[in-house]
């Protein structure tokens, strides 16, 4: 599997640089007391609705905590991880990656998987008919290039010879790329799902559970300073995960304030489909044997991937301990 981890890894210390620094990032708080502990995620989707309805409705602030939420890219995410410019970082194989070349944070707990589909212009109707065509996705290595891949060796075919993969960055331009005929397909994650069906796109398949399943990291030298806050944060999380599978309104809300949709179709749609998929606990190892497996078969490997135990990447101590 041709996971181009080279580019992003190479530039972890300047993708760190430009990351704001943020106030109170350490074990500082705000003028209430709260404990403050600062968030990243790579894009502003609907899998980011349980931090968001917990900031917004003030689940967090119940628990003592002033969580600052950071909307990166994957690359920066991993990047302000690891130099603790965030302390707790969520996105996906990129983080995991990232934590083998620099081992400065520890993968401590999934939230279950992120919805991805894959798309089509008009006239097909299987992955199958793919054959010979592009796909279009965001980033090299990260949970849809992953899912898309796995999805075309599925269907009997090899990822970047029978089906090319080009990668642009974002949802809404791989959605553009299928509309302008310059791919033929595109994995998509709701809401981008949802605008694909509006403007009559085939839904090829649903490949969620191809992805690897959510990663959220800490940072070793925050934790280290404050693990009872750590704790309390996925504490906090699960009650945000219940709130939100459970609270339409408020979700619904959370996504006009920090995914931008206007559309209720697209509110509703992108609620019902990552409602009853958060799950709070420990990263499954089988799926990280799967992550490391295609580490070593990447194009190059990722470094260090041949030598490092699961054991060494994640650290279930906080997500055991919380309520």
């Amino acid at each position: 599997m041709s996971l181009k981890r080279g580019r992003i890894l190479g530039g972890v210390a300047a993708l760190a640089a430009l990351v704001v620094t943020l106030a109170a990032c350490g074990s500082g708080g705000d003028d209430s007391g709260a404990k403050t502990i600062t968030v990243g995620t790579s894009g502003a989707t609907g899998v980011y609705l349980p931090l968001y309805v917990g900031v917004q409705t003030g689940i967090f602030k119940k628990y003592g905590l002033n969580v600052k939420l950071q909307t990166l890219t994957p690359a920066a995410v991993t990047a302000a991880v690891l130099s603790n410019n965030i302390n707790i970082g969520w996105d996906g194989p990129g983080l995991v990656s990232g934590i083998i070349t620099n081992p400065s944070a520890k993968v401590i707990f999934t939230a279950g998987p992120t919805v991805f589909y894959l798309y089509g212009k008009k006239g097909l109707t299987s992955i199958n008919d793919l054959k010979g065509k592009s796909v279009a996705v965001t980033t090299p290595g990260g949970a849809i290039d992953g899912a898309v891949r796995a999805a075309i060796t599925k269907a009997g075919m090899k990822p970047g010879v029978d089906v090319k993969v080009a990668y642009l960055q974002t949802n809404s331009a791989a959605l553009a790329a299928v509309q302008t005929g310059s791919v033929a397909a595109a994995g998509v994650s709701p809401p981008t799902s949802i605008q694909a069906d509006e403007k009559g796109m085939v839904n090829l398949e649903d490949i969620t559970a191809l992805a690897p399943p959510s990663v959220l990291a800490v940072n070793d030298k925050f934790a280290k300073s404050n693990g009872p806050t750590v704790t309390k944060f996925i504490t906090a999380f699960k009650a945000a995960v219940k709130e939100a599978g459970s609270n339409a309104q408020a979700s619904g809300q959370a996504l006009k304030t920090y995914v931008k949709l206007t559309a209720p179709a697209e509110i509703d749609g992108t609620y019902q489909a990552y409602k009853t998929v958060w799950t709070v606990g420990p990263y499954p190892t089988d799926q990280m044997d799967v992550m490391l497996q295609q580490f070593r078969t990447a194009t190059p490997p990722v470094k260090g991937v041949d030598t490092v135990k699961i054991s060494s990447l994640v650290d279930n101590e906080y997500v055991n301990a919380a309520a």
